[in-house]
């Protein structure tokens, strides 16, 4: 139980979100410095019909270190172990440590939408490396309208062309 645990926690150590309920002119949280402000700027939604937008939200309740709202977008033993957990404070505090170093993400369209299941793709860019991350969704059996997460899997090295930072004009031109 503790390495499934674990292994959820250390998944979510891989999303990224914001933060909501400051003012809109207050200086950037630390925990904020380091992730792109347009997440930050999405209100999530988990009544959505979207595939993708359920993983967005995921993505934004990690962000805000959201323990409850993370869980509500999963289903299934996924969510059932999550919920099992008893110490949210540290869960969230994991949550918010996962935006560390993130410096982009895209969230790609789903596979098989039309299905009562699907996959959704995610990439987190990172100053160093970009990692590849799939979320197995499935239509709620109580609402068919929503999504629910059912499966995340390990973050995966991606390849990365062009490091990230690297100026235009110092990539080749082949490249572009």
């Amino acid at each position: 139980m503790k390495h499934v645990l674990a292994s959820i926690v250390a998944v979510a150590f891989a999303v990224v979100g914001f933060y909501v309920g400051r003012p809109a002119n207050a200086p950037p949280s630390e925990a904020e410095q380091d992730y792109p402000s347009s997440v930050t700027e999405t209100e999530p939604n988990p009544t959505t019909e979207s595939a993708t937008d359920v993983v967005w939200a995921l993505l934004d309740a990690a962000g805000r270190g959201d323990v409850e709202a993370y869980a509500e977008l999963l289903t299934g033993e996924l969510q059932d172990r999550f919920t099992d957990t008893a110490d949210r404070e540290r869960d969230g505090a994991g949550l918010l440590q996962t935006l560390r170093g993130v410096k982009g993400i895209a969230v790609m369209a789903p596979q098989n939408a039309d299905t009562d299941r699907c996959i959704v793709e995610a990439e987190f860019q990172y100053a160093d490396r970009k990692e590849g991350q799939r979320f197995g969704l499935r239509r709620d059996p109580d609402a068919a309208s929503r999504w629910r997460i059912e499966t995340i899997e390990p973050a995966r090295p991606l390849t990365q062309t062009i490091p990230y930072g690297t100026p235009v004009d110092a990539v080749p031109a082949r490249a572009r």
